[in-house]
């Protein structure tokens, strides 16, 4: 689980959705909105499309909370990031996660 600290509350989510750009995988997609504070601070949404068990909706949150914790501290610019699952995450394991996450996040030049 990330840091609270390192958490988007409900105040800062970002609503106006043409601020931010998207990165798009098979397995999920991240909207990447600056951050006007120095922090970067990360959540993800877990659509009833994705399952209709809260059980397995927290799971899959707390899978991503991992990947995306991984990848905090290589964040170079202080960003928002709104990680959206898709339905392919559950046929893939954690490691497949973290180098798709890599990847897309080194390939739109938010880590190094």
């Amino acid at each position: 689980m990330l840091p609270k600290n390192n958490r988007i509350t409900r105040k800062e989510f970002p609503v106006a959705s043409t601020q931010g750009f998207r990165v798009f995988s098979p397995f999920f997609t991240v909207v990447v909105y600056r951050n006007k504070e120095n922090t970067t601070k990360a959540t993800i949404v877990v659509s009833k499309k994705i399952s209709k068990s809260a059980v397995v909706r927290n799971k899959t949150k707390r899978v991503f909370y991992e990947v995306v914790q991984k990848f905090i501290p290589q964040i170079t610019s202080p960003s928002l990031l709104v990680v959206y699952p898709k339905k392919e995450y559950f046929s893939t394991k954690f490691s497949v996660l973290v180098d798709e996450f890599r990847k897309n996040l080194s390939k739109s030049k938010i880590i190094k």
